[in-house]
């Protein structure tokens, strides 16, 4: 078991189904993650992510060591799930094998399955040809670099993307440690929106 102090205020909100707003980044206090958590496991988490709007976008992993905050039951939260409902938004459980049709936030239980958090969801971005953007720190550097593109090869240790640029078009192959991974985003807006590029211009 996870011995980090959200830990079990996550898994909590696997089983309640409750929304709610998860802060990472403490130097900009005004970006956080808010949606329905599907999975917590090891050093990840994998939230359905909810837009300021109240819209499904995709889903999201995080690493749990960058959670220094979590919000929950607060007018905002409330506001989005009535965003939500009034919209008949609806998510699909990422890691679920029936990934077909959509279902209404049904999640598995926050302990089921064996394996690597991050390694699950990459290859299961890999089999459904979901767009992926990861994200890598370097503590040595002080930045963060984001990768676009499509999963091709995942192992135990590194993952294979064929790159994509922010235009749709071919950007090369990237091979990345999966220790060194800090963020990984599917399906999101941006993802969507730079993949119908991608579709046309290889139509």
């Amino acid at each position: 078991m996870n011995n980090h102090p959200m830990w079990g205020i996550l898994n909590k909100a696997v089983e309640s189904k409750d929304m709610i707003s998860i802060y990472t980044d403490i130097s900009e206090q005004e970006n956080f993650l808010v949606g329905f958590v599907e999975k917590v496991k090891g050093d990840y988490f994998l939230l359905q992510h909810v837009t300021a709007e109240g819209l499904e976008d995709g889903h999201v992993v995080r690493r749990m060591g960058d959670i220094y905050r979590i919000d929950q039951g607060s007018q905002y939260e409330r506001k989005l799930v009535t965003l939500f409902q009034a919209q008949k938004q609806q998510h699909f459980d990422f890691l679920s094998p029936a990934i077909e049709g959509a279902s209404p936030i049904a999640r598995s239980s926050s302990t089921d399955e064996d394996g690597d958090l991050l390694a699950k969801v990459l290859k299961k971005a890999k089999m459904k040809q979901s767009m992926v953007t990861i994200k890598i720190s370097d503590e040595r550097r002080e930045s963060i670099d984001s990768i676009l593109g499509f999963v091709t090869m995942v192992t135990d240790e590194i993952v294979e993307i064929d790159k994509v640029s922010y235009y749709g078009e071919d950007d090369g192959i990237v091979v990345i440690f999966l220790q060194d991974i800090e963020a990984v985003n599917c399906d999101t807006t941006d993802e969507l929106t730079t993949k119908l590029l991608y579709e046309q211009i290889h139509a």
